[in-house]
C-alpha cells in the first residue's frame, strides 16, 4: 500500500486517490511489455544476376517458360518480358513458381516471324521446385504432375508433342475480368508479367475451378491460402520497367504494392537507353540466354538455398509475420552471426495462437555467416517441434540392428526430417564406437584385452542416446532452454531401467569398466559437442519445448496437434528413406566396421576370433526448473536481449546472439501486417494501453478536482 503524506497532517481525499491510481500505474508498468515485431520489413532488394550467381535458379523458371513458347511458331515472342513469381510451402517442403509473359506480346496464332501482335489470353506456366532434389516439375492447376493427352507426365526438358500441347493448355482470357484496373492496364498495354504473375495469385483458386468444371482436372483442386502475400521473390528476363509514374512496375515492386511482402526481385538483362534499337537489343540478348540454356542441356544450376525461406513456426498458408529472424535470414545478413549454430532457446505461447520464439547463435567475426545453413536450422526446429507435438512419446524412438530390418524407425516418424536425424545420429554413434574400440587402436587393444583360448568375453556394446534432466526457466509465460544435455548409456543400463536385462547373463567386469571410463565418455562429448551431432541436439530442443507445451498449455491454441498422429504437414524437406540408412548399416557391419575378425595362434593351434559389439530413444523428457536466483546469476541481461531480438539481433553478455519473432501456427483470420511502412528504428516492445490507461487517469483527476473545488466554492 503507498501512503502519500503532507507535512504531517491527514491525507486528502486528492491525495488518496492519486496514490491508488499511482499504485494502478506501477502495477501495469510492472508488467513486463509483449516482444514487439519489427515491423520494417526493410528495402526490396533488386539485382540483376548472371549463370555465375548463386540467385540464377530463379532464372531457370522463365528460361523453360521460353524453351516451350518461344520457339517457332513463337507463342509468346520475345518483345514480351517473361517474368516468375515464388510462393514457399503452397504444397509442404516445396516452392510453387508462376510465370507468365507481357499479355500484349502472346501470339493470338501462330506466326513464324516473331512479330507482334496483340491478345488478351495470357499463357501460364506452374512449376513446383524441390530444393533438395534442385528439380522443377510442370504441374496443373491441382498442383500435381502435368500430364499430357495419352496421360503421360510432361516432361519439360525433352516434351514431347503432346507435351507441349499440354503445356501451352493453361491459359486465361483476361477480357472477362471485371476489375477496372485489370482491364485498364490491358487496355493501355501495360500487363507485364510483374502484375500479371500478382493476377494470378489472386485468381488462383477460381481459375482452378473453372480448369476443373471443364474436366481438365480429376479432382476437385483444394483452394490455396494467401499466394499474394506469401510471394517472398520475384523475378524477370529484363529489368522491370521504370517509366514515369507510381504506376511502373519497378515502383510498385519497390513499394510492396505489387506483393505485400516481396523481399528480393532478380533480373538477368538490362533494359538499354531508349533508342531505335532499344527493342531489338532486348530481343535479342533474350534470345541469348533462351538459347544458351538450351544448348547447355537446360541445366538447372545457381544454389537451390535461394529459394528456401526460413519462416520458422509459421503455419503453411498463413500470411508471413514478419521478425529479426526471417529478416535476417531472408533479406539483408546483418553481419556477425554464424547462422549455422541457431538453436532454439525461447518460446511462449500469446494471445490468438501467437507464438513468440527466440533462436540463440553464435557470434563470428568471419564474413562466410552460412545463411542456407540457418534456414535449414530453423525450418529443422520448427519442423521438429510439431512432429514432437503431433506424434505420442512412444514412437520417439530409433533403432538400428543388423538382425532387426523391421523395427527401425515408426513409419510417420521415418517420414519426418525428425527420424532421419534421429536414425542418422544412431549410425553415427556406432561408426564412431566403432573406431574407438577397433583392435588395431591402442584403445581398443586395451578394451579386448589378451586373447586367452577358452575363454570368451561378453559384453553388450549396444549404446543408447538418451535425455539428461533439461534445466529450464519459465518467465512471463515463456521457457527458456537453459540446458539441454544429452546421455550416452550402454545398453545394460539402459534396458535396466526399463526392468529389462542385456544379453549377457555375466558381463566382463573389466570391459564393462573400461568402457564406461574411456570409451562412453568421448562417445558422449561427441553427441553433446560434436559437428556431426548438431541436427540431433538441435531436434531434442524442440523436443523439450514441445514437452513443455503438452505439460502447460493443455488448452492451447496448439492442443489438438497434441498426439494427433498426423504428421503430414511437416514432410522430411530432405529426401530419405528408413531403409536406405538401415541398408548402409549392415553394408558398414558386413565389411567388418563393427565385427572384426582376426586369425589368433598360440603354439601350435589356431584360433578364429571375432570381436563384435543401439539407439536413440527421446520419449522421456525431465524438465528440471531453475529458480529466479540462480537464472538472474548466471544469465544476466538474457530477458532483455530476448525480448529485443523480436526486433533485431541482439547479443546477451555472454556474447550469444539472439533472433526472434512470432508466427501464427494455427489458421489466423484477424488481419496481419503487409506492406506496412517504414517506421522509426530502434523501435522495442510497448504497452499501447498504458496510454489509454494514462488518458483515463488524467480524467478522472480531473473530474476529482472539479468536484473538490465546487465543494469549497
Amino acid at each position: 500500500m503507498i501512503v502519500v503524506a503532507a507535512r504531517g497532517r491527514r491525507t486528502t481525499f486528492v491525495q488518496r486517490v492519486l496514490a491508488g491510481l499511482a499504485a494502478l500505474l506501477a502495477v501495469l508498468l510492472a508488467v513486463p511489455p509483449v516482444p514487439a515485431l519489427a515491423d520494417d520489413p526493410g528495402d526490396v532488394r533488386f539485382e540483376k544476376v548472371t549463370e555465375h550467381d548463386p540467385e540464377w535458379i530463379l532464372m531457370i523458371p522463365n528460361l523453360i517458360y521460353r524453351s516451350l513458347h518461344s520457339k517457332p511458331p513463337y507463342e509468346v515472342s520475345y518483345d514480351s518480358n517473361v517474368g516468375t513469381s515464388f510462393i514457399p510451402d503452397v504444397v509442404p517442403g516445396k516452392v510453387l513458381c508462376i510465370t507468365t509473359g507481357n499479355i500484349n506480346n502472346h501470339l493470338p496464332s501462330p506466326r513464324a516471324d516473331g512479330t507482334v501482335a496483340h491478345t488478351n489470353t495470357a499463357i501460364i506456366q506452374l512449376l513446383l521446385f524441390d530444393s533438395q532434389a534442385k528439380t522443377f516439375q510442370l504441374v496443373g492447376w491441382d498442383l500435381r504432375p502435368l500430364r499430357d493427352a495419352n496421360n503421360e507426365i510432361v516432361d519439360w526438358r525433352a516434351p514431347t508433342a503432346a507435351g507441349e500441347k499440354a503445356a501451352s493448355s493453361l491459359t486465361w482470357d483476361l477480357s472477362g475480368v471485371s476489375a477496372k484496373r485489370v482491364q485498364n492496364r490491358l487496355q493501355r498495354g501495360l500487363m507485364h508479367s510483374e502484375p500479371l504473375d500478382g493476377l494470378v495469385t489472386v485468381y488462383f483458386n477460381s481459375l482452378a475451378a473453372k480448369a476443373y468444371a471443364a474436366g481438365q482436372l480429376e479432382s476437385p483442386p483444394p483452394k490455396r491460402k494467401d499466394l499474394l502475400n506469401r510471394t517472398f521473390k520475384v523475378s524477370t528476363e529484363q529489368a522491370p520497367c521504370a517509366k514515369t509514374g507510381d504506376s511502373s512496375c519497378f515502383e510498385m515492386l519497390k513499394t510492396r504494392r505489387m506483393f505485400p511482402n516481396v523481399e528480393e526481385v532478380v533480373h538477368a538483362v538490362d533494359d538499354p537507353p531508349t533508342g531505335t534499337k532499344r527493342q531489338e537489343t532486348l530481343r535479342e540478348n533474350k534470345k541469348h540466354l533462351a538459347q544458351k540454356f538450351v544448348d547447355n542441356g537446360k541445366k538447372v544450376t545457381g544454389d537451390a538455398s535461394a529459394l528456401v525461406k526460413a519462416e520458422p513456426f509459421n503455419r503453411p498458408g498463413n500470411s508471413p509475420v514478419r521478425s529479426a529472424a526471417v529478416a535476417a535470414l531472408n533479406g539483408t545478413d546483418p553481419g556477425g552471426i554464424d547462422f549455422s549454430t541457431l538453436q532454439l532457446r525461447y518460446l511462449n505461447e500469446g494471445t490468438g495462437g501467437r507464438l513468440q520464439y527466440s533462436f540463440a547463435a553464435d557470434s563470428t567475426p568471419g564474413t562466410d555467416h552460412k545463411a542456407a545453413a540457418g534456414k535449414t536450422a530453423v525450418n529443422q526446429s520448427s519442423d521438429a517441434f510439431f512432429v514432437w507435438l503431433s506424434l505420442p512419446q512412444s514412437t520417439f524412438w530409433v533403432n538400428l540392428n543388423p538382425t532387426e530390418p523391421d523395427r527401425i524407425v515408426d513409419p510417420k516418424l521415418g517420414a519426418t526430417d525428425v527420424g532421419r536425424v534421429l536414425l542418422q545420429a544412431d549410425f553415427r554413434m556406432k561408426t564412431l564406437v566403432g573406431k574407438l574400440i577397433h583392435p588395431d587402436t591402442a584403445l581398443g587393444k586395451e578394451f579386448w584385452g589378451k586373447f586367452t583360448p577358452g575363454k570368451q568375453s561378453c559384453i553388450s556394446l549396444r549404446q543408447w542416446i538418451v535425455p539428461k534432466p533439461a534445466a529450464v526457466y519459465e518467465h512471463n509465460g515463456g521457457l527458456y532452454i537453459v540446458d539441454a544435455p544429452l546421455e550416452v548409456k550402454m545398453e545394460a543400463d539402459y534396458l535396466k531401467a526399463r526392468g529389462g536385462s542385456s544379453g549377457c547373463a555375466k558381463s566382463d567386469d573389466r570391459m564393462v569398466s573400461l568402457f564406461r571410463s574411456k570409451v562412453l565418455p568421448k562417445v558422449e562429448e561427441n553427441v553433446n559437442k560434436g559437428a556431426d551431432f548438431a541436427d540431433l541436439r538441435r531436434v531434442y530442443l524442440s523436443r523439450v519445448a514441445a514437452e513443455w507445451y503438452r505439460e502447460k498449455h493443455t488448452d492451447g491454441s496448439l492442443a489438438g496437434l497434441i498426439d494427433s498422429g498426423d504428421v503430414s504437414p511437416w514432410p522430411a524437406r530432405e529426401s530419405w528413406s528408413s531403409r536406405q540408412v538401415f541398408d548402409a548399416y549392415v553394408k558398414s557391419y558386413n565389411k567388418k566396421e563393427f565385427n572384426v575378425h582376426r586369425v589368433k595362434r598360440v603354439g601350435d593351434y589356431r584360433y578364429d576370433v571375432t570381436y563384435s559389439y543401439g539407439g536413440v530413444d527421446f520419449s522421456n523428457v525431465d524438465l528440471v526448473p531453475m529458480t529466479k536466483a540462480a537464472f538472474s546469476a548466471q544469465h544476466q541481461g538474457l530477458t532483455d536481449a530476448v525480448t529485443a531480438s523480436a526486433q533485431h539481433p541482439a547479443p546477451d553478455r555472454q556474447g550469444t546472439v539472439w533472433l526472434g519473432g512470432a508466427a501464427y501456427p494455427v489458421d489466423h483470420h484477424d488481419p496481419l501486417p503487409v506492406a506496412a511502412p517504414a517506421k522509426a528504428a530502434g523501435r522495442s516492445g510497448s504497452h499501447p494501453w498504458i496510454f489509454v490507461v494514462g488518458g483515463v487517469v488524467l480524467l478522472c483527476l480531473v473530474i476529482v478536482l472539479v468536484r473538490r473545488i465546487r465543494r469549497r466554492v
